[in-house]
């Protein structure tokens, strides 16, 4: 059976990393569920079946998380202690984040914009007439300090 104090990278003998081979992920994920598969049990005694099940399923809830890239970010994250999907973990300054949330705005409907056929300056002349950032910077020009992104 596996050892549930492993981490999936662990788990799958592949370093702790983002970046990985998946062929290697996918060969480890095949040997274990051959190793670990309920059916192979199905003759053993009912806590053989019971730990069979709880081992394919973390195979399972481990390839899942590793092979899906957003998820092993997140995955990651979470190994070193961030938990990226809680809302309630923003360690980040209000002003900073409503900044943010505004230029995201700012973005959507330029790129709303830009679909209907507007352009850039339309949406820096809609963020300036209120008050906003503008969805679309100007590239930072040498000698002329203060014009690149913001």
């Amino acid at each position: 059976m596996i050892d549930f104090s492993r981490n999936y990278f662990e788990l799958f003998g592949l370093p702790q990393c983002y970046r990985f081979d998946p062929a290697r992920l996918e060969q480890a994920y095949r040997k274990l569920q051959i190793e670990v598969h309920p059916d192979r049990f199905a003759a053993g005694s009912a806590q053989e079946q019971r730990i069979a099940l709880q081992s394919s399923a973390r195979v399972n809830e481990a390839y899942r998380s590793l092979k899906d890239p957003v998820l092993r970010a997140q995955y990651l994250l979470e190994l070193n202690g961030i938990e990226a999907i809680s809302e309630t973990d923003t360690q980040l300054p209000l002003d900073f984040l409503e900044r943010q949330l505004e230029r995201r705005e700012t973005a959507a409907e330029a790129a709303a914009g830009r679909a209907r056929g507007g352009t850039c300056a339309d949406a820096r002349r809609r963020a300036h007439l209120s008050g906003g950032a503008d969805a679309c910077p100007r590239a930072q020009v040498p000698g002329q300090a203060g014009r690149g992104p913001r």
